[in-house]
């Protein structure tokens, strides 16, 4: 197997944004926003019940989100910063959750095994995501729900203070690829999902990068854009918002029929999705 451009970047590099990150735990900043404009176009596709696992969960803002609707949240990433972080998102929205430990590229987790599986910011950083869709479509249970959201390096309006073209979600090294709308839906069919929808989204207002720097302006941006997310909302979908928007997203149904049980009522704990076998790690309460 060809090594993937984030082991290349390194653990350091995403263990230094991570532990960067853990300062602004819980602020209402403009991911915060995005977050739930994204699980508000989510939540809608959720199922009543069932596993959701989060692939690349960083600090499984998104999960998080989708546990509070009463699903099992599983977040797996292989950055112990990250994992930290995850473990605090679920701790502090009360969410049954559990993080594990393990890559991308190998899932411990057996085939057909989780109802949902999702990712957020995530496939952006290999140059070739195919083989990361791969393992998220192997895990999933026929009929199940695929949800990623895809922030390609690209022109947007909410990153065109930063520099043209990049955002600060460019830094230390850690490698960005640009992708298209057609080259995501292309790429999700060819690997056994069906239904899928690519949509360009994202369309916020610039982040300010100077007074930025203060919490209270960053949540004062964050509380704007959610207040005024229907608006932005609106866009998605059309010409503007692929040439301002901030991201892809991404659905589809795994191909096959609907499971006749959720994973909530095949696999109580964490440890019956695993491969055999498979190291893992897994941090609790």
């Amino acid at each position: 197997m060809e090594p993937d451009p984030v082991a290349q970047a390194g653990q350091g590099s995403w263990a230094r944004y991570w532990a960067a990150r853990s300062g602004h735990s819980g602020e209402r900043d403009i991911w915060w926003a995005l977050d739930r404009t994204k699980f508000e176009w989510l939540r809608r596709q959720l199922p009543p019940e069932g596993i959701c696992l989060e692939v690349g969960c960083g600090s499984a803002r998104l999960s998080t989100l989708v546990g509070t609707e009463g699903l099992r949240a599983v977040g797996l990433d292989y950055c112990a910063e990250a994992a930290a972080l995850a473990q605090t998102s679920f701790a502090r929205a009360g969410v049954r959750g559990d993080v594990v430990m393990g890559e991308a590229l190998r899932l411990p987790f057996r085939d057909d095994s989780v109802d949902i599986v999702l990712s957020t910011g995530l496939l952006e950083h290999f140059e070739d995501p195919a083989p990361i869709v791969h393992e998220m479509v192997r895990v999933l249970r026929p009929g199940g729900l695929f949800y990623s959201d895809v922030v390609p390096k690209k022109f947007s309006l909410m990153c065109v203070l930063d520099g043209i073209g990049k955002g600060q979600h460019d830094h230390d090294g850690i490698p960005e690829y640009a992708f298209k709308g057609p080259q995501l839906l292309t790429m999700l069919r060819r690997l056994g999902l069906e239904a899928v929808r690519v949509v360009s989204s994202g369309v916020f207002p610039p982040r300010l990068p100077i007074l930025g720097r203060i919490r209270a302006v960053r949540e004062a941006q964050g509380l704007f854009c959610y207040g005024t997310r229907r608006l932005w909302s609106a866009l998605d979908g059309t010409a503007l918002a692929e040439w301002l928007g901030v991201y892809y997203l991404c659905v589809g149904r795994k191909t096959g029929a609907s499971p006749g049980k959720s994973g909530s009522q095949t696999a109580s704990r964490v440890d019956n999705l695993r491969r055999p076998k498979a190291p893992v790690a897994v941090l609790k309460d």
